[in-house]
């Protein structure tokens, strides 16, 4: 008799702690959502309140957390087909489009910690916009991305321009090496160590025609770097850029990787506005600055 009451009231108590762990793990999987949920409002705040709209010239801005950059039908593993240009400024918006589905970025949850991103993992995946806006003008731009590997052309934007100053890209090359580029007058740059895979980076580029004798400029996380030896860092300005596109250049430099947000303006930014979108994006992505 005290045989069977001692099995019967350990099996409640086994019932007791079996109900205890769950609530527990619901617990803190609801505790690690609404973390990550308060993260991702945050990241919607400090965006809003950002200096990017405030700045003038700003043609194009892209970015993944705020509800009006995408159609409200995107969540998570969607096909992207428009990514909304946040400029406030222009009554036309730019935006970057893709129409054909196996042609589109991922939209993906929880990239750069809380903050989504879209995923550019496939051949011919890119979206196309209107690079007009940079023809004939000095330009400052800002990207926010990683690649997944190294050793290939991973271009975060780029063209189908053949010609000298007649497309913009921006990425990787083959030996690793970081290239700026208006298929002339060639910024390359070999970071030491090469920069980490998996890892979001602030790339900010610029062309100011004025700046003499160079006026071609890349920082890394807020850092100016010394091009190689035989970059090319001429004056001279664009001449046209057609099949202007994010995540691929030409029809083979595709990225592998990731872009969270990008940033262009029609004018070379004096110093304490490129800082102060520097460390916007910085408090956003919770990237240091060097």
């Amino acid at each position: 008799m005290k045989l069977t009451s001692k099995k019967a009231f350990s099996l409640i108590e086994l019932s007791i702690v079996i109900l205890i762990i769950g609530l527990l793990v619901a617990g803190v999987v609801k505790g690690g959502q609404l973390y990550k949920k308060t993260q991702l409002a945050t990241a919607r705040n400090t965006t809003s309140n950002s200096p990017v709209n405030r700045t003038a010239n700003l043609d194009l801005w892209l970015e993944t957390t705020l509800e009006s950059s995408f159609d409200a039908n995107v969540g998570n593993g969607s096909s992207v087909t428009t990514w909304y240009n946040q400029n406030l400024r222009s009554f036309k918006k730019n935006n970057a489009t893709k129409a054909t589905t196996e042609n589109q970025p991922i939209y993906r949850t929880d990239v750069f910690g809380s903050i989504p991103a879209l995923d550019f993992d496939r051949a011919n995946v890119h979206l196309d916009f209107n690079g007009s806006f940079l023809i004939g003008t000095d330009y400052t731009i800002f990207i926010v991305g990683s690649r997944r590997s190294n050793g290939r052309y991973d271009k975060f934007i780029g063209g189908t321009g053949t010609s000298s100053h007649e497309v913009l890209h921006f990425g990787f090359q083959s030996n690793n090496s970081i290239n700026f580029s208006q298929y002339a007058y060639n910024l390359i740059y070999t970071p030491s160590p090469l920069l980490a895979l998996n890892t979001p980076y602030i790339f900010n580029i610029m062309l100011n025609s004025k700046a003499s004798p160079d006026s071609r400029f890349l920082w890394i996380n807020g850092q100016k770097v010394t091009p190689d030896v035989g970059s090319d860092l001429g004056p001279a300005q664009l001449i046209s850029y057609n099949g202007a596109r994010i995540g691929r250049h030409s029809n083979i430099h595709q990225l592998d990787g990731n872009i969270a947000e990008i940033i262009m303006f029609s004018r070379a930014l004096k110093e304490s506005e490129r800082v102060a979108i520097e460390e916007y994006l910085s408090k956003k992505y919770n990237i240091a600055l060097e």
